[in-house]
């Protein structure tokens, strides 16, 4: 009975030690990928205040963090190009001289709808 009794303490003590391992194994695996989502989500803000900012007022068009060299094309709702201008700087202002109305606004592969009020 005593032999017994050690037996199922020590299978006990054993599982025990066995589950406690996994556990902690899987409480660092967790710890990992929470680290590389953070990782990943510090990237993610870091790109996306890199991006191509595109707004309108009073009729001049603002570009900021395109790459220099671009290329913008404005257009009218029917996708005819009525103005085109090449960006020297991250920082570009352009007067459009524009009727009212909507335009699309390209900037490499960057589409924006805009409204000239």
């Amino acid at each position: 009975m005593r032999n017994l009794l050690f037996i199922l303490l020590f299978t006990v003590t054993s599982l025990t030690h066995v589950v406690m391992s996994q556990s902690k194994s899987s409480f660092m695996e967790e710890e990992k990928i929470a680290y590389a989502m953070s990782d990943a989500t510090q990237e993610q803000v870091k790109t996306d205040s890199e991006k191509v900012s595109i707004s309108v007022y009073d009729n001049q068009l603002y570009i900021t963090n395109a790459t220099e060299n671009s290329i913008v094309e404005v257009k009218n709702m029917l996708g005819e190009t009525i103005l085109t201008f090449r960006i020297n700087s991250s920082r570009e202002v352009f007067n459009l001289n524009l009727k009212k109305g909507f335009y699309i606004i390209r900037v490499d592969e960057i589409l924006q709808r805009i409204i000239i009020k």
